[in-house]
């Protein structure tokens, strides 16, 4: 059954609302209490370990919530069609030029009225112009809400995504501290780094493809090749990491952003929003 257009603004604000009442209530709350972790200090390495686990949670609801906005941002962008093509009738009846009586002046044997619009035609024109209008109206209005409710979530979004780098930096630069340690349990940093870095496989069933890459098609249908890149400049013993797409020629097309303790799942979901929406 279709949505009546004046309910979907409601519909948004319910979801979005809930969705921002939880981001506050859970993500930023999380994310702050893990960033005090490093006010001064580094926690110890066991606990670097469960603080990367976090956060990696964190960032999977943020890129969660995410998607939802996009998607009301999308319905948004979608009315926008058919507001155009209502200004346009609206526009065409307001200037029909259709006369509503059509003659010569009368003379002796001929002339007189030939045709004429009813008073029934001219009232469906009117009804027409009027609802024509409301609809408008409705649309207007929905586009304008509903991107003033996106608006609202993305900032707190933009915050917790903030502080959950801020996090990742910290978790990089502790690491780096504790490799410089001389009596630095180094066996204790690289099990760190393999738990927060373990070997991508991301093919485990096309043979054409080396383990170490995967296929995406994207929302406009175009397929990509994905990858996982360790960057191997500097001399920090926690490298950062980040998901390339290549096009069917071979050609990096985008770039995903580097970091430490992001998953393999999260850069490559991150890379695929953006395969879907900035090169769209």
């Amino acid at each position: 059954m279709a949505i009546n257009t004046s309910q979907l603004a409601l519909i948004a604000a319910t979801q979005l609302g809930r969705l921002q009442g939880e981001l506050e209530a859970r993500a930023l709350s999380e994310a702050l209490l893990l960033l005090e972790e490093f006010l001064n200090k580094c926690p110890q390495i066991e606990r670097l370990e469960s603080i990367v686990e976090v956060r990696n949670n964190l960032l999977k609801v943020v890129n969660s919530f995410t998607k939802q906005t996009d998607k009301y941002q999308k319905l948004a962008n979608s009315l926008k069609t058919p507001i155009q093509a209502a200004n346009i009738l609206i526009q065409l009846l307001k200037v029909d030029p259709t006369p509503i009586a059509i003659g010569t002046p009368p003379l002796k044997d001929f002339g007189g009225l030939i045709a004429s619009k009813t008073a029934g035609m001219q009232n469906t024109s009117a009804e027409l112009l009027r609802n024509t209008s409301k609809v408008l109206e409705s649309l207007e209005d929905d586009v304008t809400a509903i991107e003033n409710l996106v608006g609202g979530v993305n900032p707190s979004l933009n915050q917790v995504r903030g502080i959950l780098e801020s996090i990742n930096v910290n978790i990089g630069n502790c690491i780096d501290d504790y490799a410089k340690e001389d009596n630095a349990d180094k066996q204790a940093l690289a099990r760190l780094i393999q738990k927060v870095q373990p070997t991508a496989i991301l093919n485990a069933g096309d043979l054409n493809l080396p383990l170490n890459e995967t296929t995406y098609r994207n929302a406009q249908g175009i397929d990509y090749t994905l990858s996982i890149v360790t960057q191997t400049e500097g001399e920090s013993v926690a490298p950062k990491r980040y998901a390339i797409a290549k096009d069917s020629i071979g050609v990096v097309v985008l770039r995903g952003t580097a970091s430490f303790s992001s998953d393999t799942a999260i850069l490559l979901d991150e890379l695929k929003f953006r395969l879907d929406n900035q090169l769209a």
